[in-house]
């Protein structure tokens, strides 16, 4: 039986593997960290804290192995993940056959394991979770045979690939030191042997650490922290730049704001991922485990809750989808202790119920097949190429020599691999706003452009960026991308202009002339669209972030046909924006107040309420919420503009309520929006002069230079004397 239990694990480690390669992505994927991750392992790099010293050496060693057949290092790592995933799924077939002692059951973990959503898709991009979930369901086998010198080793070298790992570690551990068998009852001198043995194993694991310091000695192309010496050491260890958290972000919310959303939102996927029908088998899995083995059962469910619900306590992420797809990693271990249970419970059904025992594994082959079903077209990559595109669109675009400058993480680490690991226009230098503040990175960047003589002092982003276009904006263009020109002041727009130039904007001065056909030539011409290029036909949010970009432009290029009074270019632009991204409120706002200057208003409430109407679910939905609050008022302000002017039109009272309904609303959102104030003193015009004075008054207040409200604001007082 052992024998067939082996045939079994690999026959399943092959299956789900072939799965996986056909879906890998066959470039750098649009997922988070994995441009930074890919760049790293290639260069034998520090990465992000913790720097992940196991999942780069590893992931080393594949891009080497991958670059004998002739697979780019991208893919290579994409399908390092694909493995690791699949020897998860090998080894849970192994550890539920030593458990049930049934081979059936045991493929039905491991398939239920392999082709649930989250771990399948974690198994076809580059990053470090699926190797994770490999170190702890082997963990799990090596305790249930009692490997425990090798157990030790691997728990020391799953901490050096992500330090999450220790949420799982912990149940295990103590389940060693107080259920153990094997180390109960020894004399004392072999007990202390064992341990002793035990915990130089583990030390030799954890010291895979060693690398950072090592490495950041040799000053490697991403030397992130700079841990050469102990304190930097621990401070990238112990992600002291995240606040010693998961994300910055999370310093935005309390847990009692989040917890509980976050919990329905994991046992959703959950029900998602395994279906309804594999969470029955798991619960009666948990009841016949507590029956047979209450000890192990309760281990396993520690581990599922630390990595689960105990790690959405502690990141304290929002709810919006963003946090979403940061913290749904942690979903893939509970996922998987779920599918052990699942074996346990199939069993114990079938075992129950006699009359049922060819349905139930019937019943289990057609919930495979769903499950599998359901998430192939969801995680398929395998022609996903939009942040390969995305980094060739602005790559093979911008001048000669020329700077970008980006905010976000996923779009500029797909630079950061496709110029300087597939070696496509080195000359370009990209440069992070986010990371300037760092000195590492200023370091770094001086080791990259020796030919810029950065400033030694960094007194801002902002400050740093406007020193560094005036001392080189002559010798080669500067580009932001627009999340790094949203975080500018007032101040910086007032000497300097940004031009849409695509995916990024050109600083230039002031008055500069800007032509937007010459733009949606440059699009039409050189920019790669491989795919479809429609968020409708993507699952994950990363991927449709990237896609939403392409229809920003389209907003910003109506923008530009706008002040030059080409309306119909304009609106054309907006539905094009609107095809790419229908959740682009912006665009419809744009397109709406397009029809208002026309004059078709019936068309401009339809699209205002649009782009209302998705304002609204996106403010309940993030933390961020003042810039979101100040474009509803305004489109709330524009649809009372509406509403009054249908009053004039029609004289129907309805039109008075609901244009007062929203200058109220737009005031409620934002209360020093003084046009929104001037709009209703408007409305009450003729009607009620004390309304009116007032609310001139305090428009006049938020906005002192403004000539018209003191102009109207006299002829309101008479009015009211």
């Amino acid at each position: 039986m052992k024998r067939h239990s082996y045939i079994a694990a690999w026959s399943c480690f092959v299956l789900v593997l072939v799965f996986y390669v056909i879906t890998s992505c066959r470039t750098v994927p649009p997922y988070r960290d994995s441009g930074e991750l890919i760049t790293s392992a290639c260069t034998l790099s520090i990465a992000h804290s913790p720097g992940y010293p196991t999942y780069m050496v590893f992931g080393k060693f594949f891009i080497t192995l991958g670059g004998l057949a002739g697979i780019n290092p991208a893919w290579s790592m994409n399908l390092f993940s694909g493995i690791a995933g699949a020897m998860a799924i090998f080894f849970v077939v192994l550890l539920v056959f030593e458990l049930t002692k049934n081979i059936w059951a045991s493929i039905f973990s491991g398939l239920l394991a392999g082709f649930s959503y989250m771990n399948w898709y974690l198994s076809v991009v580059s990053e470090m979770y699926s190797l994770n979930l490999m170190f702890v369901v082997m963990l799990l086998y090596l305790l249930q045979i009692r490997k425990y010198i090798l157990f030790s080793f691997i728990a020391g070298l799953m901490l050096g690939n992500h330090l999450t790992s220790l949420f799982a570690i912990a149940p295990m551990g103590i389940y060693i030191l107080f259920v153990s068998p094997p180390l109960m009852g020894r004399g004392r001198g072999g007990c202390n042997i064992i341990w002793k043995k035990i915990l130089m194993y583990f030390f030799i694991g954890v010291s895979v650490y060693f690398y950072l310091p090592i490495r950041s000695c040799a000053q490697p192309f991403i030397n992130w922290g700079a841990p050469s010496g102990f304190l930097e050491f621990w401070q990238v260890v112990s992600r002291t730049a995240y606040g010693h958290t998961l994300d910055l972000i999370s310093r935005e919310v309390t847990i009692k704001q989040v917890f509980f959303p976050h919990l329905w939102l994991f046992i959703k996927a959950l029900a998602r991922d395994l279906s309804i029908p594999g969470l029955i088998f798991a619960l009666a899995g948990i009841f016949a485990g507590i029956k047979k083995d209450i000890r192990r059962t309760l281990m396993l469910l520690a581990i599922f809750i630390m990595t689960g619900p105990f790690f959405l306590y502690m990141a304290r992420m929002p709810v919006n989808p963003h946090a979403v797809s940061i913290v749904e990693v942690s979903y893939m271990v509970p996922e998987m202790i779920l599918a052990l249970f699942a074996g346990f419970g199939i069993l114990k059904i079938i075992n129950s119920l006699k009359l049922f025992k060819y349905v139930i594994p019937m019943l289990a082959v057609v919930l495979l097949f769903f499950n599998a079903y359901y998430a192939y077209s969801k995680v398929d990559k395998s022609k996903n190429y939009v942040a390969e595109d995305y980094a060739l669109n602005i790559l093979n675009t911008v001048g000669k020599n020329a700077a970008v400058i980006m905010r976000r993480d996923h779009t500029m680490f797909s630079l950061w691999y496709k110029k300087d690991i597939d070696k496509v226009r080195e000359d370009v230098k990209v440069i992070s706003k986010g990371l300037l503040s760092a000195g590492w990175y200023r370091d770094k960047l001086r080791m990259d452009y020796p030919e810029i003589k950065w400033k030694e002092k960094f007194i801002s982003d902002e400050n740093y960026i406007r020193w560094f276009y005036e001392k080189y904006s002559k010798k080669f263009p500067v580009y932001l991308t627009p999340s790094a020109v949203a975080e500018l002041s007032k101040d910086f727009f007032q000497k300097y202009n940004f031009q849409p130039f695509g995916l990024v904007l050109k600083i230039v001065e002031k008055d500069t002339e800007f032509n937007p056909d010459e733009v949606v030539s440059l699009i039409h011409k050189k920019y790669r669209f491989t795919g479809a290029y429609q968020i409708s036909g993507y699952y994950d949010f990363f991927t449709k972030d990237f896609v939403s970009l392409y229809a920003q432009i389209y907003d910003r290029l109506g923008m530009e046909y706008f002040k030059i009074k080409k309306v119909i270019d304009a609106k054309k632009m907006y539905r094009k924006a609107v095809r790419i991204d229908p959740l682009l409120y912006k665009a419809y706002s744009n397109l709406a107040y397009s029809f208002y200057f026309e004059g078709n208003i019936d068309e401009a409430e339809k699209f205002y309420i649009n782009a209302m109407e998705l304002l609204e679910k996106k403010i309940k939905q993030y933390t961020r919420k003042q810039f979101f609050k100040k474009d509803l008022a305004e489109i709330y302000n524009n649809l009372g503009a509406i509403y009054e002017k249908k009053l004039r039109n029609t004289k129907k009272t309805e039109y008075f309520q609901a244009s007062l309904t929203s200058y109220n609303k737009a005031i409620g959102l934002v209360p020093a929006y003084s046009e929104a104030y001037y709009n209703r003193g408007v409305l009450f015009w003729g009607r009620d002069w004390k309304r009116v004075t007032e609310d001139f008054e305090t428009a006049l207040k938020h906005d002192p230079s403004n000539v018209q409200i003191k102009k109207y604001l006299i002829r309101a007082r008479k009015e009211l004397h």
